[in-house]
């Protein structure tokens, strides 16, 4: 009888360095899965400040594509104005045409920079547009690992009742036996 009763304790303690070991296991995995869950949350910050950054610069380029739109209108105005109140004569035609044509070329020099200041904002939503979808595929991946850590912890939490349930089961049967002998 005290042999298997030695028996059944190594076989219990046996168990219960199995059972330990699979909760220090969980236990690692659950402080893993926080570790990377603090990685994704950083990088979501990261790439929401980014965007940020991009939408600043998109409203910048257009206050100055406004400020030049205004400046090449109230120059267009200033001209008609010009040229509704002078007498012309031909040395006055002759300078006109030259700043006009002055005007010409900064009105082209204008044109081009607006084009390159289009080519600019599309290259930031573009950005913007792929940042957003990186915040949004790393946020999907919190969530699924927030999902995973919780199914996780209650399945250890299962383990744990299981392990105290059958344990309190053994101690009642080493309890009779123990009464028995």
């Amino acid at each position: 009888r005290v042999g298997i009763m030695t028996d059944h304790l190594k076989n219990v303690e046996q168990e219960l360095l199995h059972t330990q070991s699979l909760v220090d296991t969980k236990m690692k995995e659950i402080e893993t899965e926080k570790h990377l869950r603090r990685m994704a949350q950083l990088e979501i910050s990261r790439m929401e400040a980014t965007q940020k950054s991009a939408e600043k610069n998109i409203l910048n380029l257009e206050g100055n594509i406004n400020v030049l739109q205004a400046e090449q209108f109230q120059s267009h105005e200033k001209l008609e104005k010009f040229r509704m109140q002078m007498n012309w004569n031909q040395e006055e035609l002759l300078q006109w045409s030259l700043a006009a044509k002055q005007k010409e070329e900064d009105r082209k020099a204008v044109e081009r920079y607006k084009a390159m200041d289009n080519k600019k904002i599309n290259s930031l939503v573009l950005q913007k547009e792929r940042v957003t979808r990186d915040m949004v595929t790393q946020r999907n991946k919190f969530e699924q690992e927030v999902t995973e850590t919780q199914a996780v912890q209650i399945e250890l939490n299962k383990t744990a009742d299981e392990y105290r349930d059958a344990h309190e089961g053994r101690q009642g049967l080493i309890a009779q036996w123990n009464d028995a002998v």
